[in-house]
């Protein structure tokens, strides 16, 4: 045997022979310690006590169990009360809407729940709502509510409802409640059913919609062919020409958004990264399932690549999703989201969220302002992020925790903007922190609202719908964004209704020509760029890449390719790379809703 061929016949013996050592076995990482929080389960003033904010703020108790119990949402109207809703049919609603029902069966079928919308009012100045009225009891799984033009849009699964009231110091409905939409899905998943209602600068009802609860919407007795199909998104309604759309597609299961002065939109996530632009037309990271058309037009185009199963139109060519803008998440370890759970304290707290706020107050020191207030549930506090521009976009960067309560029970869902620039609070208040499909898995008996105040501002007692027109135009242009959003809204409405006074329409138009980047009135002046244009006016800088040069994401260098309107055999749109087109789905930032996709816009 040569010599070669017994080195290889000894090295084919070496190799079959077992090894006479092992590898050191990979030992799994060592999970984050486990959070200490100091309290659960406290008196409404004693989880006062043991909440801590920054030097110069103090939380007031302003309504407690048993006043409020599971409050769930909120808003508030143009004399700066409360009106919150009680959640107590959640998690699952009470019957299900018959088949061809009639109209008295559908009232019927809204008030079979135990759900409550109550109305509170501060009327001494000592941040107490001490004035209470019950409006309206027996609704069905009510998650989201927004008052304006006359009533409260109140989304109750299967339905986005309008309310009328009867304004007074106790108001009270002033009709039955009317279906504008339904198709809203009430089994899959309740948490994550229509919510968060507020209005955009462009005079639309905007609210989200969650990922593991597919619906598909349209006015009551459109065909299943002619619905929009929602799982995961923030969509928007418009309150005069009654058309539903949706604004940006993809997500989990987001409860809070709110626009900035300059009418970008932000919005929290849950178990994906947690903080996204949203960008009108843009596709964003999913936490689950396939992305679907935006409308009819572009679902009669991919017809083909419908879900046989349950009716989804799938839209198949999206390259690149548009990412969160966060550089940091609010959970610790390296096992994912649901592993920090209870060991985040040091990371902001853990993976769900609920509730945003931009504060854009006046009462609050300046460097407060512009900072987006989150809130998170096992973490029992509210965080910050703040929004840096970057590149076309922008970069979510970790503020410090703004408010910590301290308490394993608190779970505080959304938080508003009071007419002093306070910051009012919902905190549903309940062992149980997940959601569940179990009746009885949480404490009915609890509920607190809370009012964050700086510095002893005293409450006032506003009544916007009570000024002329002039009054409202000078409050257009308010850095105290409560009484612009309000002007904005009552001069929309007037303007709807035909009841503008001479030279209004021209003061607010010489208001938007001075001012074209801030927040003008867009939706009372008539100015907007389409109906159904984006709320940013001047096109301030976007997170997909609008903005001159190549269109691409903060520290990217290359442009993003996140969706062509009928897949890769269309070509880049011309122009794709100028301010007016979203990179989110080449399409003009200003006329999404009304482009087919066939040829150029």
């Amino acid at each position: 045997m040569t010599r070669r061929l017994r080195f290889l016949a000894a090295a084919a013996v070496a190799a079959a022979a077992p090894l006479a050592y092992s590898l050191p076995a990979q030992q799994p990482p060592e999970p984050p310690p486990a959070d200490a929080v100091a309290f659960a389960g406290l008196s409404p003033d004693a989880a006062v006590k043991a909440a801590t904010l920054p030097p110069g703020f103090a939380l007031h108790l302003a309504a407690a169990e048993p006043e409020v119990r599971q409050p769930i949402a909120f808003c508030d109207d143009d004399r700066g009360r409360l009106w919150v809703v009680e959640g107590i049919t959640y998690p699952r609603r009470v019957g299900s809407p018959p088949p061809d029902a009639t109209p008295e069966q559908i009232q019927k079928d809204l008030f079979a729940g135990h759900d409550r919308i109550l109305v509170f009012e501060d009327t001494d100045g000592d941040h107490r709502l001490d004035r209470r009225t019950v409006f309206l009891e027996g609704l069905n799984l009510v998650s989201g509510i927004e008052y304006g033009f006359g009533g409260l849009w109140v989304g109750a699964a299967p339905y986005l409802l309008f309310i009328p009231v009867a304004e007074g110091d106790a108001p009270k409905p002033g009709g039955e409640p009317r279906v504008l939409l339904d198709g809203w899905n009430f089994t899959a998943d309740t948490h994550e059913t229509l919510n968060t209602f507020t209005w955009g600068p462009d005079g639309w009802l905007y609210g989200c919609h969650g990922v593991f609860c597919p619906s598909n919407v349209g006015r009551p007795g459109t065909p299943a062919a002619d619905r929009q199909w929602v799982d995961a998104a923030v969509w928007r309604y418009h309150p005069v020409r009654h058309q539903f759309e949706i604004f940006t597609e993809g997500g989990s299961n987001p409860w809070g958004i709110d626009f900035d002065e300059h009418g970008n939109l932000w919005a929290e996530m849950c178990v994906i990264p947690h903080l996204f632009h949203m960008v009108q037309g843009a596709r964003i990271t999913r936490q689950g399932g396939e992305h679907y058309c935006f409308n009819r037009s572009e679902t009669a185009r991919n017809t083909r690549y419908r879900d046989p199963r349950g009716g989804k139109p799938v839209f198949p060519f999206v390259y690149e999703d548009i990412t969160t803008v966060a550089d940091h998440v609010h959970y610790a370890g390296q096992q994912g989201p649901h592993a920090g759970n209870g060991r985040s304290d040091a990371s902001g707290g853990g993976h769900a969220h609920a509730g945003l706020m931009t504060y854009l107050g006046t009462s609050w020191p300046a460097e407060y302002r512009n900072r987006l207030y989150i809130g998170n549930i096992h973490g029992q506090r509210l965080n910050t992020d703040l929004p840096v521009p970057a590149g076309s976009g922008y970069v979510g960067k970790h503020g410090a925790d703004f408010l910590m309560l301290n308490d394993t029970w608190s779970q505080t869902l959304n938080q508003r903007l009071d007419p002093d620039g306070s910051m009012y609070l919902i905190d549903w208040y309940d062992k149980n922190q997940c959601h569940h499909n179990r009746p009885d898995g949480h404490d009915r008996a609890n509920g607190r609202v809370y009012k964050v105040v700086y510095g002893g501002a005293a409450p006032t007692r506003p009544n916007l719908a009570a000024l002329p027109d002039a009054d409202l135009v000078a409050r257009v242009p308010s850095k105290n964004e409560w009484m612009s959003r309000h002007a904005r809204r009552l001069l929309q409405e007037r303007a709807a209704g035909g009841k503008l006074s001479a030279g209004t329409r021209e003061a607010l138009q010489v208001q938007l020509a001075a001012a074209p980047t801030r927040r003008p009135a867009c939706a009372a002046s008539g100015r907007c760029t389409s109906p159904g244009a984006s709320p940013r006016i001047a096109f301030p800088r976007v997170t997909t890449g609008c903005g001159p040069g190549p269109c691409s994401s903060p520290g990217s260098s290359r442009p993003r390719t996140a969706a062509f309107p009928d897949g890769p055999r269309w070509p880049r749109p011309p122009g794709a790379n100028h301010p007016r087109w979203c990179a989110a789905s080449w399409r003009p930032c200003s006329s999404v809703s009304r482009w087919s996709g066939a040829g150029t816009p």
